[in-house]
């Protein structure tokens, strides 16, 4: 009984390190097990993955999302060793489903893995911020340990992860910056990591306007106060000076992407000639060149993501996400003996379950929920900013789409459980929390061969299939 005492004393005076240490560990293991397999293109990595390649070889490419994920991936290939190969066979084609052979692929799927890792770090420090109890924020963070939608988000050449890393991280120094009564320098910490968050993809200004719509809370809180004094009209000021500086250093760090991406891919000349410039024009030098041609791209991107039109047989209505339908199968393969063996963006039903559940209890009891009524208004909404704009787009869309506002959910969650826990008995509670990590972790056990493409016999594999349909 003595040494048990010893070791909980032991784990409360220095749960502060123990507690980020198992989430860096289990956040480490979940996305880099297995991380060489499959040797094969897989799904979307054709696409990222021949971008990046276009760095190396020097060759302009043109996609519908910002450049910064693939200057990230870019960064990891070359720490494996990519360059060299590229000088050796001129580089590799990423063709869908190709092996990879001697190809040193790993570096490519490196930094996912390493920040997909580290989000539910990120994402307990935001609960903490948050003020939830030590042992809810925990528990919380768990989910996106095992969610197997974002472990294999992580794990192959796919930008998800860096999107839901910045994202979290930008809304942490914001709430951080705003409890210091709007502190200039953490808004700005947090004003990077939100324009690294929609350099990624665009979708990812939802984190930002989700930390606007706090900011704007705060000020109608203002301009509805009694108080007229000094003070209160300096805080007001600053409150109102907030929105115009994140979104400018936001946007400053996103065109400072662009710029770094053409520093590896010069504009071609036809694209000069385009934009009404010579080669040989000395406002080249100036950067006005680039400035223009990124205006006109940034048209082509938005056209070219709107013009989709071709269906899908994976592609899923907006409506259908919170139920987490329909899962995107990215590879499959079958062996000689029978066996099946696939990934797919598949969420782990257990945590999926959650987050409906957070958004459910969080309308119910708004009022009960004793976090600051700015933010949580703002935390609500910035799941609608990231979720209904979708309901209103009618080219063909998929699951994975459904991500940054699925993360919203699980905060959600944590802050309706971290209010019900105090409702209920203590033992009931402890009871409670432990069926909701054993049923996340069989789910995600469960379901794993979706993740890390384990072989699996055909009866199995459908058995899973059809269990998560009749889930939904």
């Amino acid at each position: 009984m003595s040494k048990i005492k010893e070791f909980i004393d032991f784990f409360q005076k220095n749960k502060k390190i123990i507690l980020p240490f198992i989430l860096i560990i289990l956040g480490l293991c979940t996305r880099f097990a297995f991380l060489n397999y499959p040797k094969q293109v897989v799904f979307d990595e054709s696409h990222f993955g021949s971008f990046v390649n276009s760095y190396f070889i020097g060759e302009s490419y043109f996609d519908i999302h910002p450049p910064l994920g693939k200057l990230i991936i870019y960064a990891g290939a070359r720490l494996g060793g990519y360059k060299e190969y590229v000088g050796e066979t001129k580089g590799f084609d990423f063709e869908f489903n190709s092996f990879y052979n001697e190809v040193p692929y790993l570096g490519f799927r490196f930094f996912p893995a390493l920040f997909g890792a580290l989000i539910p770090l990120v994402f307990y420090y935001l609960l903490k911020q948050l003020k939830l109890k030590d042992s809810i924020a925990f528990l919380s963070a768990l989910f996106p340990v095992f969610e197997n939608s974002l472990i294999v988000q992580s794990r192959l050449i796919l930008l998800d992860g860096f999107l839901i890393f910045f994202g979290l991280l930008g809304i942490l120094f914001f709430l951080k910056a705003r409890e210091k009564k709007y502190n200039s320098k953490i808004l700005i910490i947090s004003s990077v990591f939100l324009g690294l968050c929609f350099s990624i993809k665009w979708t990812g200004a939802g984190f930002l306007a989700c930390a606007l719509l706090i900011v704007g809370f705060d000020f109608l809180f203002f301009v509805y106060k009694k108080r007229f004094d000094l003070k209160s009209y300096k805080k007001r000021l600053k409150v109102i000076k907030t929105p115009f500086l994140m979104i400018f250093f936001s946007l400053a760090i996103y065109l400072l992407t662009w710029m770094i991406h053409f520093s590896f891919l010069p504009i071609s000349d036809y694209d000069l000639k385009q934009n009404g410039f010579d080669k040989d024009n000395s406002f080249i030098v100036n950067g006005y060149a680039k400035l223009k041609y990124i205006v006109s791209h940034h048209k082509l991107m938005y056209t070219s993501n709107a013009a989709i039109r071709a269906d899908h047989p994976y592609a899923s209505k907006a409506k259908k996400w919170p139920l987490m339908q329909k899962s995107v199968l990215y590879w499959t393969k079958n062996n000689p003996s029978g066996g099946v063996a696939g990934i797919s963006f598949m969420p782990n039903p257990a945590v999926g379950f959650l987050g409906l559940i957070g958004l459910a209890g969080f309308v119910l009891f708004f009022r009960n929920i004793t976090t600051d009524f700015s933010i949580k208004s703002g935390l609500f909404l910035g799941y609608l900013v990231n979720y209904v704009p979708f309901l209103l787009i009618e080219r063909p869309l998929f699951l994975y789409s459904y991500i940054s506002a699925y993360i919203f959910s699980l905060i959600l969650f944590a802050l309706f459980f971290n209010f019900l826990i105090f409702k209920l008995p203590k033992k009931i509670g402890y009871l409670l929390c432990f069926i909701l990590l054993a049923l996340v972790i069989v789910g995600f056990w469960y379901f794993s061969p979706f993740v890390y493409g384990n072989f699996i016999t055909q009866d199995q594999f459908y058995e899973r299939s059809n269990l998560l349909d009749f889930l939904k």
